[in-house]
């Protein structure tokens, strides 16, 4: 079941992408690839600490806040 509701939010959160501002809240998912409509830019050591533990990079990124993915919810 959790398995479920993580691909239900990641789902939630990419199809969301496209119609994203920046993040307002406290950011919940930060979501790198090749991801045509971003709404951050480059990878920051000191903001992106769990990414940079794992000693990766990124150049673009989607961050999704609390607020959106309850609103996509709905």
């Amino acid at each position: 079941m959790r398995i479920f509701t993580f691909l239900t939010t990641l789902l939630l959160a990419f199809s969301a992408a496209a119609h994203l501002c920046r993040a307002m809240g406290a950011v919940v998912l930060t979501a790198t690839g090749n991801i045509p409509h971003t709404n951050r830019g480059q990878f920051i050591k000191k903001r992106d600490s769990l990414i940079g533990y794992h000693e990766r990079t990124f150049a673009r990124a989607v961050e999704i806040d609390r607020a959106i993915l309850i609103i996509r919810a709905e």
